[in-house]
C-alpha cells in the first residue's frame, strides 16, 4: 500500500455560514407569516374563556338557588360602567325575594366574586340584565314579567364578526352562540 495514495479527509462538522444565512431568512419568513394569526388566536382564546367563565358562573348561582332553596343574584361589580360586566361581577344569596337587587352585607350572603375579565375583552348585557340576574329557588330565571331572555355580548375591538352571545333563557339555562347581533345589546 502506497502511504502516498492515501488522502485523509478531514470530516466537515457543523453548518457554513451560507447554510445559516439560508436557515435565518426562512425562519424569519416563517414568523412573520404566523405572528398575525397567532395574534388572532390567542384573541379568539380570550374570548372563549370569557364566554367559557360568564356561563360557568350562570351555571354556579343557577345551581345554589336549587341546592340551597333561594334567590339567588349574579351581580356586576358595583362601580362599574353601565351594562358593564368585564369588570367582574358576585354572586350572593339574595334576601330579596324578588331578587334583583344589589349586595347587603348585613342581609345577603357573598357566594364567590369574580375579577376583572382579559384585557381588551368586552362583556356587556342588555337592558335585562343591566345590574344583576337572578334565579328562583328552582333554577328559573328571575327577572321582570314579560323577559324570556337575558343576552350578554362578549367582543373585542375586531366586533361582532369574533364575538359571542351568551343568552340565559327563562328556564335558566345559558347557551354560547357565534356572532352577537351587537357587542352592545
Amino acid at each position: 500500500m502506497n502511504s502516498s495514495n492515501i488522502q485523509f479527509k478531514a470530516q466537515q462538522r457543523g453548518f457554513n455560514l451560507v447554510e445559516v444565512m439560508v436557515t435565518i431568512t426562512v425562519l424569519a419568513i416563517l414568523v412573520t407569516l404566523a405572528a398575525p394569526s397567532y395574534t388572532t388566536f390567542i384573541a379568539d382564546q380570550q374570548i372563549k374563556a370569557t364566554s367559557k367563565e360568564i356561563v360557568r358562573n350562570i351555571q354556579y348561582a343557577r345551581s345554589e338557588a336549587v341546592s340551597r332553596n333561594a334567590v339567588i343574584t349574579m351581580g356586576r361589580t358595583p362601580g362599574s360602567a353601565n351594562k358593564a360586566w368585564e369588570g367582574g361581577w358576585q354572586i350572593y344569596v339574595d334576601a330579596t325575594p324578588t331578587g334583583n337587587s344589589a349586595f347587603a352585607a348585613a342581609t345577603d350572603t357573598m357566594l364567590r366574586t369574580v375579577v376583572r375579565q382579559a384585557e381588551g375583552v368586552t362583556l356587556s348585557a342588555d337592558n335585562n340584565a343591566n345590574n344583576w340576574v337572578s334565579f328562583r329557588r328552582d333554577g328559573r330565571l328571575l327577572e321582570t314579567a314579560g323577559i324570556n331572555n337575558v343576552v350578554f355580548a362578549v367582543c373585542d375591538g375586531r366586533g361582532t364578526d369574533s364575538g359571542r352571545a351568551i343568552t340565559i333563557n327563562s328556564i335558566g339555562r345559558a347557551q354560547i352562540t357565534d356572532n352577537p347581533a351587537s357587542c352592545n345589546p
